[in-house]
Formats: C-alpha cells, sequence, structure tokens
C-alpha cells in the first residue's frame, strides 16, 4: 500500500502532551504502520514493548525535561509518514468496497479528540518540501 504524510497538531508540551506521548499511542493502533515520524525512519527511534503490550516511542535525542524540570521540546504539532497494512475485507463485493487509508483511521480515532486538555487534530499534510522539489512540473 501507498504511504501517506500525516499532520498532527494540537499538542502542548507544556501540559505534558508531547511529541513522544502521542506518537507511542498511534504506533499501536492496529491496521496502520508507522514508518517515519519528523521525517525521521522509526527504525532510527526506538519502540519499546512494555509489560502490558503498550508500545512505547522514544525519540534518539535526549530527553524532553532539562534539569530544572523545565520542557525544553516546545512543538505543539509533528508529522508522520504511515501506510494502512490490513488485508481485503472477504465479502462477495471487495471490488466494491475501498480499503481504508492509514489517515482515515487515525483520524477516526483521533480527529478532534480531547487529551490533557488538548484538542488533537489529524489531517492529511503536503509532502515533503524536498518530495515536492524532485516532482517535475
Amino acid at each position: 500500500m501507498k504511504s501517506e504524510r500525516i499532520y498532527i497538531g494540537g499538542l502542548d508540551p507544556n501540559k505534558g502532551l508531547n511529541v513522544e506521548l502521542v506518537a507511542s499511542r498511534l504506533c499501536s493502533v492496529q491496521n496502520v504502520e508507522i514508518l517515519s515520524i519528523n521525517d525521521t525512519p522509526i527504525k532510527n527511534n526506538t519502540l519499546e514493548r512494555r509489560s502490558d503490550n503498550q508500545t512505547i516511542y522514544h525519540t534518539a535525542r535526549s530527553s524532553v525535561v532539562d534539569e530544572d524540570g523545565d520542557v525544553v521540546d516546545t512543538r505543539n504539532f509533528f508529522f508522520l509518514e504511515a501506510r494502512y497494512t490490513g488485508g481485503r475485507n472477504n465479502d462477495d463485493c471487495y471490488d466494491r468496497v475501498v480499503a481504508p487509508s492509514a489517515l482515515e483511521l487515525l483520524a477516526k480515532q483521533y480527529h478532534n479528540t480531547k487529551w490533557k486538555g488538548c484538542q488533537l487534530r489529524v489531517e492529511s499534510a503536503k509532502p515533503h518540501f524536498l518530495k515536492r522539489l524532485r516532482i517535475p512540473n
């Protein structure tokens, strides 16, 4: 399946809702494979499984809180590259049924949801500017 670039907005690191926390939750969505976060391939970041089968996402960066306890990472949005990994439906009319996209699955679960006092936005994003430069007119 084709991958999509998705915008995730509405974060507020001052309220405790940062990129790592939201990305950890998004990595556990079924039938969606996260390929990269903020244009960094997911294999360069770490995914850790906890005993309760939740996936925890950590960036390769150092901590987002400095020694005084102040939040260093102040981004209120991020981009991810994801694709739908589910199979076709077993219906007789599967040709008429269009498979959902990764954006549709993530938006259905998280768009306009409130989390830690923040309203998340899950939307389609423009291609990365380097990819747009490579596209011939």
